[in-house]
């Protein structure tokens, strides 16, 4: 192979290095787009497993407040009509 052939195989090379370094760099950027994409996912339904699990909490603490209202009306009623 003569010097000419040598360099025009050396320049192939060199592009098809360069084509791969930026199809590398361009795959690392899509996965860190998805990566950070399934992370605000996970905190955002996180976040609203939390507001669920809240609300709960404050039903059951009002429904548990209604039953001890009931059970503190309950005798003065039934004093009442005996």
């Amino acid at each position: 192979m003569d010097a000419a052939a040598l360099a025009v195989a050396s320049q192939h090379i060199a592009q098809q290095s360069r084509d791969a370094v930026a199809c590398a760099l361009m795959s690392a950027h899509k996965a860190a787009q998805c990566c950070t994409d399934a992370v605000e996912c996970a905190l955002a339904s996180a976040h609203k497993a939390a507001q669920c699990i809240a609300e709960a909490a404050r039903a059951v603490a009002s429904q548990h407040e209604a039953q001890q209202s009931l059970r503190e009306v309950s005798p003065q009623f039934e004093f009442r009509y005996q």
